[in-house]
């Protein structure tokens, strides 16, 4: 392999016969593991967004109408971003992206939304955003983490509660 700018092949500095055991006959092989590897590490992770819609059309047109606006959105898709929508439940509607920026996975599901609003309202549809779109994933494990430890605290202060509520003085009644 050359490297970024191609100036220098780090192969032919490589000797694989020394030092130590010699290692030429399967140079080939540690050439491709070496280079997997540095791939695997070398490679951005790809980020998930989402945004959650609601699109319904009680018009002549209907279905038809929600279909058309969906598939509408879906022409928002790049090469490197690739918009899918999945229904929950009518009229909710779930738009996802995966790409390697976050920027362009926000600019993408922006402009289907607004591709399905259009499209939508054209047919005498109604179109709401139920969740702007967001990142999926890492943040996501981040924030339960911190709604959990305030769970943690107010269970804290219950089980305090709880123990001081059975304790009765007698005497004073």
């Amino acid at each position: 392999k050359k490297h970024v700018n191609e100036e220098v092949n780090i192969w032919e500095m490589v000797d694989f016969s020394q030092p130590g055991k010699d290692l030429s006959d399967i140079a080939e092989k540690l050439k491709a593991d070496i280079e997997i590897n540095l791939r695997r590490r070398l490679i951005t992770h790809a980020l998930r967004m989402r945004a959650k819609v609601d699109v319904s059309c009680f018009e002549f047109e209907g279905i038809d109408a929600i279909k058309a606006a969906l598939a509408e959105g879906l022409r928002a898709s790049t090469s490197d971003c690739e918009v899918k929508i999945k229904l929950i439940s009518h009229p909710l509607f779930m738009l996802t992206c995966t790409c390697q920026e976050k920027s362009l996975g926000m600019n993408t599901l922006d402009e289907a939304m607004e591709k399905i609003k259009k499209s939508i309202e054209s047919a005498g549809g109604v179109f709401a955003v139920k969740s702007k779109p967001e990142l999926v994933g890492q943040d996501e494990k981040e924030v339960a983490d911190e709604s959990g430890s305030d769970e943690d605290e107010d269970e804290d202060a219950d089980s305090e509660q709880d123990e001081t509520m059975g304790q009765l003085d007698e005497e004073a009644m």
